[in-house]
């Protein structure tokens, strides 16, 4: 798909709303929902294609661009045969897209949100060492200290339930990536980027498989097609040959009833010979008779 004017570009958009409301609509494990995800990710690829064409540089100033520049890393990460161009592009997408998500980082305060709830959320944010004072003063230190002294057993059931989350958090990055990431920090955009490119690639299967399975039905049908064209034309033919036969049995019919006609004529005529035959017989025979 190539979007080269304004108002088809404006159409994507609209396009791209539209799909988003109907994959919000359906579960995203049925088949609907994986052709919707589909669409929507090459109508992406054109919209940022023709946001961006003729340059390759990236730069990220606003959520809206960031969410495009997500779209076109889905869409390009699970290439394989990549040309110079399109690696340096990825490259660049990557390295601007982690620059947004770091200058955007915002850490909530402990007192507005769950512990647990923040220590899950931190797991996917990556912290410079120097903010780690801050971190411990605003987050864990009300947790593991009692009056300015550190609990021990607190930390010990604080750094248990992280392990637990670590444990968990790997797990489920393993899965939700088949195997690709395991690591416990990575960031939930990167995880979920993975995530998307798999998805992508199970249903760009799926429609080729499906898309085959038509081609071979397709096929079939032809060739089908072209039995029946066959069959249709013998059976014409011998429909020909039968009617032919059929006007030359009446034509001889005819020709029967004529010779029927003819005969039943003759025999009339012998019948009235042999009469007049009989009857000339008697006259003779009486006339002799009576000399």
């Amino acid at each position: 798909m190539k979007i080269t004017n304004e108002e088809e570009y404006q159409q994507a958009l609209r396009k791209i709303d539209e799909l988003d409301r109907l994959i919000s609509l359906k579960p995203k494990s049925s088949w609907e929902s994986c052709c919707d995800r589909y669409m929507r990710g090459i109508i992406a690829e054109a919209v940022y294609n023709y946001e961006h064409r003729g340059d390759k540089r990236v730069k990220i100033t606003y959520e809206s661009e960031y969410k495009q520049a997500l779209r076109r890393l889905d869409k390009i990460w699970s290439v394989k045969n990549l040309n110079d161009s399109e690696k340096e592009e990825r490259k660049a997408l990557v390295e601007e897209i982690l620059r947004y998500e770091d200058a955007t980082v915002e850490i909530p305060k402990p007192s507005t949100i769950d512990a647990i709830s923040f220590r899950k959320e931190q797991s996917t944010v990556e912290l410079d060492e120097s903010d780690y004072q801050q971190v411990y003063d605003e987050f864990w230190k009300h947790l593991v200290e009692t009056d300015g002294v550190l609990d021990t057993e607190q930390v010990k059931k604080e750094l248990c339930d992280y392990y637990n989350m670590i444990q968990e958090m790997m797990t489920l990055t393993y899965d939700l990536t088949d195997g690709l990431l395991s690591y416990p920090s990575y960031k939930a955009s990167t995880i979920l980027m993975e995530h998307g490119a798999i998805c992508d690639k199970v249903v760009a299967e799926a429609v080729e498989e499906e898309v085959k399975h038509y081609k071979d039905r397709i096929k079939d049908l032809e060739e089908d097609n072209v039995k029946l064209t066959e069959d249709v034309g013998r059976l014409e033919r011998k429909v020909v040959i039968l009617q032919g036969e059929l006007a030359s049995c009446r034509k001889d019919l005819e020709e029967s009833e004529k010779q029927k006609e003819s005969i039943r004529k003759q025999a009339v005529d012998f019948e009235e010979q042999c009469r007049l035959a009989t009857l000339r017989f008697d006259m003779l025979k009486q006339s002799r008779s009576y000399y």
